[in-house]
């Protein structure tokens, strides 16, 4: 907005239209609230006023004022504002739930001033480290430690890739309720938890007499356990530091590829040794360590920089005290829950937000089903079970040095997210209908590097790019509802290519069906800035409509 006069007098900021806010009669910023009217002040008495009647947020948008000659004041009240609209709808729905509550919330220092930023916070990077190994080992290992058990009894290729969609989906699901229960019972209780519910899922599976008892031991139990393992890993280690977090969370990335490339021989190894049963009572040896490495995920304030422990302790008995108290009310909290959840889905309202959720929804299944069905492949073209496993180091090695290579680019300047994950989703398309083709080994090994590296440079983005287009403040929402739009589909559209494969007895045609997925991603992210251009059109005739109205 230009100002011809040359003067800088604030003038009247457009109202906010209902798409963008909801219930903004009660988010702090109304069509007449004192805080859009012209004047450096506002006046005391109708400051107070506008207290004592909620229209206006005890003055948390007093210092910044729309004015046409001071742009960086502008942005930074559309910022403040868009943040307190998008809270609003879920602040409102709990507010009640809450009252009671609120009296009793310690006040804690903020989380970056406690980070200790190194000593205690290696022990954890190091234990995380451990856990993501141990989850990738059941996960992205399914088709070498079960292939053998179901081909033995006929399953078909439907009920595989049943089991490994429900895995998938139970592993999705628990990133909607984990945020509530951390803070509830702390991520040292839930990880311990979660340890103990993999070590039974793995062992109870080495023991199972029938193909449905897998639906239970590892599509319900690992894919649960999984899931709040993996979330709880990767959330703690930023708490932990502060000016080191960057190379914390590329230690943790390295070492996470790395299990992928050591597990599959691995797993191999045990089962020529000690057969099915044998092989799997030993990974549940090795992941009921995770319990021994869950222990170390103390409260940051134990080892934080700030005062002495004793003042620590205190802080985190006020937050026990807190967490009994919001154990009391079960209703409530259920009641928080659920508005919580759908406030996170409030984001989906945005074309981009689709894009987002859909592009990483059909990409994820089109690599994950392909990573189950790949060693039934291999076999059936005549090879061994350590040939499929040789793919599936190989993949994971170049994964790992894509993974490193694009989160260093992804700060430079002219870096483009949306360029990379249409590579990342070329890349796996071409890969899988070419190794649809193969029949030679050798060429099969030499596919899966370059496979490895369309999945490394997407994954890598997966939550940077959600990131870019929306900022962290909408970080744990997009998160969520990616997650969740992700589940839905590991039980709609994922058990597809098995059904293929039984109707045409092709693993090839089973294939090119989620070459087809990861197809489909690539064209969402094309028509990308058209989504961008669509919300940002959008917005602006709500706002010139609801500026004419005022």
């Amino acid at each position: 907005m230009k100002d011809h006069s040359g003067s800088h007098e604030a003038t009247v900021l457009p109202p906010i239209p209902p798409e963008d806010t909801e219930n903004n009669e009660n988010n702090g910023i109304q069509k007449n609230s004192p805080l859009l009217k012209n004047g450096p002040e506002i006046d005391s008495a109708e400051r107070q006023h506008t207290k004592e009647n909620g229209n206006l947020s005890d003055g948390k948008y007093d210092s910044v004022r729309y004015c046409p000659g001071a742009p960086e004041k502008n942005e930074e009240l559309l910022k403040m504002m868009d943040k307190s609209e998008d809270e609003a709808g879920s602040e409102k729905i709990i507010a009640n739930s809450n009252n009671q509550l609120e009296s009793k919330t310690p006040s804690v220092v903020a989380e970056e001033d406690m980070a200790p930023d190194g000593g205690w916070g290696w022990i954890v990077v190091a234990a995380a480290s451990f856990v993501l190994m141990s989850v990738d080992t059941i996960g992205q290992c399914f088709g070498i430690i079960f292939s053998g058990f179901l081909l033995d009894r006929g399953a078909s290729s439907l009920t595989t890739a049943w089991m490994i969609n429900m895995f998938t989906f139970f592993f999705c699901v628990t990133g909607l309720p984990l945020a509530s229960l951390i803070q509830e019972f702390g991520w040292r209780r839930i990880a311990l938890v979660a340890s103990l519910m993999l070590f039974t899922a793995t062992v109870s599976s080495a023991f199972a007499n029938a193909i449905w008892v897998l639906y239970f031991t590892f599509s319900l139990l690992a894919g649960i356990s999984c899931g709040m393992l993996l979330n709880i890993s990767y959330i703690i280690v930023p708490y932990y530091f502060n000016r080191r977090r960057g190379l914390a969370s590329g230690i943790i990335m390295a070492l996470d590829s790395s299990g992928q490339i050591v597990a599959p021989p691995l797993v191999k190894w045990l089962q020529d040794e000690f057969a099915y049963k044998g092989a799997t009572l030993i990974l549940g040896g090795i992941v009921l360590n995770c319990f021994v490495a869950a222990a170390v995920f103390h409260p940051v304030e134990w080892h934080s920089k700030l005062g002495p422990r004793r003042e620590r302790r205190a802080t985190q008995n006020a937050r026990s005290e807190y967490g009994k108290s919001r154990l009391a009310g079960l209703h409530s909290n259920a009641t928080q829950f659920l508005a919580s959840m759908l406030a996170n889905l409030r984001v989906l309202r945005y074309v981009k937000a689709i894009v987002i959720a859909l592009g990483a929804t059909l990409f994820l299944c089109g690599y994950q089903n392909f990573m189950a069905f790949m060693p039934f492949v291999v076999q059936d073209a005549g090879y061994t079970l350590g040939d499929a496993a040789q793919c599936v180091s190989v993949s994971a090695v170049f994964n790992m040095i894509t993974r490193l290579t694009v989160a260093w680019l992804s700060d430079s300047s002219w870096f483009s997210y949306r360029v990379s994950l249409m590579f990342s989703s070329a890349v796996l398309t071409v890969t899988l209908i070419v190794f649809s083709l193969l029949r030679d080994i050798k060429w099969m090994i030499a596919l899966m590097c370059i496979y490895g590296i369309g999945v490394g440079s997407y994954m890598c983005l997966f939550s940077l790019v959600m990131v870019h287009y929306f900022g962290l403040d909408k970080l744990v929402s997009m998160m969520g509802a990616t997650m969740l739009v992700t589940s839905v589909s590991n039980i709609t559209i994922g058990p597809m290519a098995g059904l293929v494969r039984d109707l045409t007895g092709s693993y090839s045609a089973c294939i090119w069906v989620l070459a087809g997925l990861s197809f489909c991603s690539f064209l969402l992210w094309f028509f990308m800035p058209l989504a961008v251009r669509f919300d940002d059109s959008k917005k602006k005739k709500k706002r010139k409509k609801y500026a004419n109205d005022a």
